[in-house]
């Protein structure tokens, strides 16, 4: 029998050994430096420490709705250090993985926002697609799918398919994306998985990018790459432009399925914290289960807050 995943506590002590062994720091954005609208003050002088020390700091997020620009100035105004390749985003990354990876150079049709497109512009890939795409009126109830054949025309020497979060995601943009992907050698890529935004001060559920891609996903009878976490393709991407060891890399986030068991699935360190969705109740039902998939979701360590980190490097 596979002996229980050990998950520890991050003391002084254990600490004072930790700093000496990594060097990179993957950190979560969401439920890790801040949630919704709310900013973990203690997280930016954990960071702004951290890089004293030499450390090599990364946000890597699944947020596929800005660019690399315009999460630095968002870090920025919430107090955190942070230069445009610090910010791994799975914005940057689909277009990393296209261009260098597939060496693609064709025209691709997107299900995305404007932070995704200037990503995927800045790497000189052609895309059509943003922005809304609605039924006219009421037209449905009159001429049921011959509306939309008659109104509705694909753009040609499209050769992939991109779906990321969009806001203006509709029935017409479902069917020009299923229609591409009826090509089998349309290639199909997923920014990421993710099933809600973890948005505060609300009572609202905020679905997310994972709802998007089950429907194309379902409707276009295939499998997508996905990019994102728990996915090993980002970490590949990054280890090789900036040449991490997985030995001395951490990865830090509040997300059992998708931080901790990308952790896993790309051989390195993990740690959970307690300011988003995870909690201990979670991470010991894991440990407990006795199922060799539920616990590759328990991290190496852990810490009630990333921000922790501020007292302990005093």
């Amino acid at each position: 029998m596979m002996a229980a995943p050990v998950n520890k506590f991050i003391d002084k002590k254990l600490f004072l050994s930790l700093i000496n062994k990594f060097d990179n720091f993957l950190l979560d954005c969401d439920g890790v430096i801040w949630k919704g609208t709310v900013v973990y003050k203690e997280a930016a002088s954990a960071v702004r420490k951290l890089k004293a020390l030499g450390k090599k700091v990364f946000y890597v997020t699944n947020n596929s709705t800005r660019s690399r620009q315009q999460y630095v100035k968002k870090l920025h105004a919430a107090g955190f250090e942070a230069e445009i390749d610090d910010v791994v985003c799975t914005a940057h990354l689909t277009a990393l993985y296209l261009t260098e990876k597939l060496q693609f150079s064709g025209k691709l049709y997107l299900v995305g926002t404007p932070g995704l497109a200037e990503e995927l512009t800045a790497a000189g890939l052609r895309h059509v697609g943003i922005g809304p795409d609605y039924p006219v009126e009421n037209r449905f109830n009159v001429a049921g799918f011959d509306h939309f054949i008659e109104t509705t025309v694909l753009e040609k020497d499209v050769t992939a398919v991109v779906v990321g979060f969009d806001p203006f995601f509709s029935y017409p943009k479902l069917i020009k994306t299923t229609s591409h992907l009826s090509n089998k050698d349309c290639i199909f890529i997923v920014t990421n998985c993710d099933d809600i935004f973890p948005v505060g001060n609300t009572d609202l559920t905020f679905p997310g990018t994972g709802t998007i891609a089950a429907a194309v996903t379902t409707a276009a009878r295939r499998q997508p790459v996905v990019i994102g976490k728990p996915s090993c393709i980002g970490f590949e991407l990054i280890q090789k432009k900036f040449s991490l060891d997985p030995k001395c890399t951490i990865m830090v986030g509040d997300k059992l399925q998708t931080d901790i068991l990308f952790a896993k699935n790309c051989g390195i360190s993990s740690m959970a914290v307690m300011t988003g969705i995870t909690d201990q109740h979670e991470i010991k039902t894991c440990i407990d289960s006795g199922d060799p998939e539920q616990q590759k979701l328990v991290p190496n360590y852990w810490l009630e807050a990333f921000g922790d980190l501020d007292q302990l490097i005093n």
